[in-house]
């Protein structure tokens, strides 16, 4: 196995764009390494180390209840630097280090060992480091089939031999597996964990250890035990799976399985994508706020929670107008397809500012809150009915035809029947689609409820609307204001 592993590693070194890749994008080291000299292991810093050391690193699951032992503390600084006890290392983490070890890699790098993991101080500052420690890693070693730290890497013997074969019919050639790479991939323990995910999609290379074989990924190559050649592209690049190279263009793509994954801890929503979000903006000369890119806000601004039912986080992540200020699972716009022939859209509403406060020093850090301010032409005021699940409109004299995506089911369902909301239209053209708010105690001031969308009749009423004049009372926004940029738009309100 090991023998078949150095073999990927030599050839992706001497044959791909990985290497010239990787050189060309040389990160910081990590602040602490852990140095392999033989049977012994020992923490040390790299401000003593050339800046272009090979080291490992480490995807790894901890389990719900991590050994205390397995851990950096203050108190164990010290003595680690000298020598790390094997009562420290976990199964997972010696077998980790054997790897290495065999790979010919000096150095590795484990977050549950390389940063202090009493307070919020050391966790914080390396957190939003993770494009440089991943992306920077030689190798990235996953423990995929291990829930916790006794699982160990190495594939257990389940008695199945897996093979591929290659046959022939007419004048195609196909190659059979025992099961897809991807999906057995995705069934892995860690590919459902939300930090494991963007550690894969950072490193350049990623070894992975599945319950029934290995498997080696990089920019050039999937390969398997079973397949060790490497898999067919078709098969490689099928569905959902999220190109390495190409993260820029995948962003929807990550948004969805990312929100699919688990955290332990809700308030990393935003924390555990940061080190894609960092190599994304460097990439594509853009700013991400609370999730939503500069570039495409007003179309990401209309994602829709997915699933059965979801809830606003009960401790602050995001503003409301984040797909992270939601649990669970999300589908970005781009990845919803509502129309047969696909019709122009024309924006009517516009952003004016964009504003995020972070709660520590990072702003792809934790946030403390946010706030987005937009222009538009006007509002339509609704009453919401639990019972129909609608909403429906005085103005109009009759039930809304509109779908509606709720995003905190719950809340409206419990406490909201009768209540009035508003519906803010973003884009138009042969139909409309936009934003259900809910009004907060400030003039102006709104919580995304939902979003919404129809294409006919909904736009007819809203079309006699501005016609009329008889749009919500000035009170409903901030100000009006004349831009010379968006002469038809005028009123100004803010989503917080």
């Amino acid at each position: 196995m090991i023998t078949l592993a150095k073999s990927w590693l030599l050839d992706c070194e001497r044959y791909h764009m990985c290497s010239s890749l990787a050189e060309t994008q040389v990160s910081p080291l990590p602040t602490r390494l852990l140095h392999i000299d033989g049977r012994q292991v020992r923490l040390c810093l790299s401000t003593h180390l050339a800046p272009d050391t090979k080291y490992a690193t480490l995807s790894h699951c901890w389990g719900p209840n991590p050994n205390p032992m397995w851990q950096l503390k203050k108190s164990n600084l010290g003595s680690w630097q000298r020598s790390i006890p094997q009562e420290a290392l976990s199964r997972t983490f010696r077998e980790a280090i054997y790897i290495a070890a065999k790979l010919d890699i000096e150095y590795i790098w484990i977050d549950s060992l390389c940063i202090i993991q009493e307070g919020s101080e050391d966790f914080e500052r390396e957190a939003v480091k993770m494009a440089q420690i991943y992306g920077g890693s030689f190798l990235n070693i996953v423990a995929g089939a291990a829930v916790d730290g006794s699982g160990g890497c190495f594939p257990k013997n389940t008695g199945w031999k897996f093979q591929s074969f290659d046959a022939t019919v007419g004048d195609l050639s196909l190659q059979f597996f025992p099961e897809s790479p991807h999906v057995e991939l995705q069934r892995t323990t860690t590919a459902s964990r939300a930090w494991c995910l963007q550690e894969r999609l950072l490193a350049t290379r990623t070894l992975h250890f599945s319950k029934a074989q290995m498997y080696w990924e990089c920019n050039d190559r999937i390969a398997c035990e079973s397949s060790p050649g490497g898999v067919d592209s078709s098969e490689k690049w099928s569905g959902m799976h999220i190109k390495k190279e190409a993260l820029k263009h995948s962003w929807p793509k990550i948004v969805w399985a990312y929100t699919r994954c688990c955290l332990t801890y809700g308030e990393d929503r935003l924390v555990a994508l940061a080190g894609i979000i960092r190599k994304m903006e460097m990439e594509m000369e853009d700013t991400c706020s609370a999730g939503i890119w500069n570039e495409n806000f007003l179309y990401e601004l209309l994602w829709t929670p997915s699933g059965g039912v979801r809830n606003h986080s009960s401790i602050y992540v995001a503003p409301t107008w984040s797909w992270a200020s939601i649990e669970g699972p999300v589908t970005p716009r781009e990845l919803i397809s509502r129309d047969r022939v696909q019709w122009t859209r024309i924006a009517i509403a516009h952003v004016l500012r964009v504003n995020v406060v972070s709660g520590g020093s990072d702003f792809l850090g934790k946030l403390a809150g946010g706030t987005l301010t937009l222009l538009c032409q006007t509002m339509l005021q609704a009453v919401f009915r639990s019972a129909t699940m609608s909403f429906y409109s005085d103005r109009v004299g009759k039930r809304l035809k509109i779908h509606s995506m709720l995003d905190d089911v719950s809340a409206i369902l419990e406490q909201r029947d009768g209540d009035i909301f508003y519906l803010l239209p973003i884009f138009t053209s042969a139909g409309s689609e936009g934003l259900i708010l809910d009004a907060t105690k400030e003039r102006g001031q709104y919580r995304r409820m939902g979003v919404f969308y129809e294409k006919d009749e909904f736009q007819r009423y809203f079309e006699d609307i501005l016609m009329t004049g008889d749009v919500v009372e000035e009170g409903a926004f901030v100000e009006w204001i004349d831009d010379k940029r968006y002469p038809n738009e005028h009123w100004v309100l803010e989503i917080v």
